[in-house]
């Protein structure tokens, strides 16, 4: 603007005019779609350039070159898969891998979108792409996408009981369909010459974190092959006889000779070596090390650092910091009771931090409190530790109980309760009337508070007034849960 001052004006401004008339050429219009402001096209198949003049009213006019180009031809090709580099170097022959018994290499049908100003686009994911083989000979028995494998609908898989021979494959988009492509089945053998790179898949800061047993990881090798080509593979039950798999600690995580799979099974306090040793070529295997940490389960606690190691190796002098998590899931954490217990000979206690109710006793740390439900968070505490040793730290933590904002368990349905006869007089405390003091009667205080906040609106609101007798109101609640 003349004088430099700037300013942002939405499309349906009283001040702003889009002039699709005087130097349009009649290539596009401005239309209203969804309260907005769109430029389409015109129908009768004219292309080329053409002026939107946008003016803002006694301040200025903008001119807009629009393109408007259209449809000029599909283009199909093939690419070895999985991509490597985003390598789109043609591929006309598959060939066996490994060996005459192996699976043929796999190919990535990558179909092209070319616009009449020469401009290209990538179609071969969109929903409106699909492929289709046109001809194959009698040996050749070949699949498409997801009917095989679950790969990606645009990805060729010649089964491994085929013989020599030729098949064609066309793509489709919109409605217009490419020129066929014919490819070669070929008797010819690659083999592996060395691998060139190896790489765990499902690590976070060169962590494996996840479940136990429940968690995996998958290998994945590129190999020069001895036709100077590079090969990728991370299906290894599809190629094998490739390389042969181990790892250093295999009750830390396991993992298939075969497959590569690597399943998560514990904590460990150091890195965890895979091994990858070719079974072809020159015979130099390559290692990829990772640490291992497990999430403790719904309703469950877990100690220590989430990536890397989860506990430290101690060193004699230090201070640590080893925070507490526990696991509510998707429910909102109202209340939880939790016990830590730990070698004292290894450590002394220097300071709790987050946590403000607890009890410690040689080495037994009890933790229970309430919290806000809406602004919880699962990082309930951090235990500042000064070490007194070095080696392996020996440190558990169990779960009590974990109360959602309903007063519900989390994680267990049937919580150990311990067994108590009627009683006739209340514990001090004891406010949900269950003659025990305990953490439950903090939640049911707080619960009854957040209800009380919102006028007891609400169907779980009205149970717990409705539960809710007067002298029970009236209990008092003991906010320090010992010393």
């Amino acid at each position: 603007m003349p004088t430099g001052k700037r300013e942002k004006l939405s499309a349906d401004d009283s001040r702003l005019i889009f002039d699709d008339k005087s130097e349009s050429r009649g290539l596009f219009t401005v239309v209203q779609s969804y309260g907005k402001k769109i430029i389409e096209a015109n129908r009768a198949g004219l292309l080329g350039q053409g002026i939107l003049i946008v003016r803002v009213h006694n301040v200025h006019n903008v001119r807009v070159k629009i393109n408007v180009v259209g449809y000029s031809s599909l283009q199909l090709k093939a690419v070895t898969y999985p991509l490597i580099n985003q390598s789109n170097a043609a591929l006309t022959t598959l060939k066996r891998v490994g060996s005459h018994h192996g699976n043929f290499q796999q190919a990535a049908l990558k179909l092209f979108l070319v616009l009449t100003d020469n401009s290209t686009y990538d179609v071969s994911t969109m929903t409106s792409a699909s492929f289709s083989v046109v001809s194959n000979d009698v040996g050749v028995k070949v699949f498409l996408g997801p009917s095989w494998h679950h790969l990606p609908k645009n990805v060729l898989y010649v089964d491994t009981r085929s013989i020599s021979g030729k098949l064609s494959v066309c793509g489709k988009f919109s409605g217009k369909i490419s020129q066929n492509l014919d490819l070669e089945v070929s008797t010819d053998v690659i083999t592996v010459d060395r691998m060139i790179s190896v790489e765990l898949s499902g690590l976070t800061n060169q962590t494996l974190l996840g479940l136990a047993y429940s968690t995996k990881a998958e290998i994945q090798v590129d190999f020069l092959m001895n036709d100077s080509s590079v090969f990728r593979v991370q299906d290894f039950m599809t190629f094998s006889g490739l390389v042969t798999f181990t790892v250093s600690n295999a009750q830390v995580a396991s993992v298939g000779s075969v497959t590569g799979i690597v399943t998560l099974k514990s904590d460990y306090h150091n890195f965890v070596t895979l091994t990858v040793t070719p079974l072809q070529g020159l015979v130099v295997p390559k290692v990829v090390q990772f640490y291992c940490n497990t999430l403790p389960p719904v309703g469950g606690v877990d100690i220590g650092q989430e990536f890397g190691p989860a506990l430290p190796l101690l060193t004699a002098n230090r201070r640590i910091t080893i925070p507490v998590r526990v696991n509510q899931g998707k429910s909102k954490l109202l209340a939880y009771d939790v016990k830590i217990s730990y070698d004292q000979s290894q450590v002394r206690l220097v300071e709790l931090k987050s946590a403000s109710v607890y009890s410690h006793i040689r080495g037994q740390l009890h933790l229970a409190d309430v919290t806000l439900p809406d602004s919880a968070s699962s990082h309930i505490a951090d235990l500042v530790f000064d070490t007194l040793s070095n080696g392996v730290l020996s440190i558990q933590a169990s779960v009590n109980r974990l109360l959602d904002q309903r007063l519900g368990h989390i994680g267990r349905s049937n919580p150990n309760k311990p067994s108590v006869s009627e009683c006739t007089t209340l514990p001090l405390g004891n406010v949900n009337a269950d003659c025990v003091f305990d953490i439950q009667d903090a939640a049911f205080t707080m619960a009854y508070s957040l209800a009380q906040e919102k006028d007891f609106v609400g169907e779980f609101e009205q149970t717990l007034l409705k539960r809710t007798t007067a002298k029970m109101v009236g209990k008092c609640i003991c906010t320090n849960m010992g010393t």
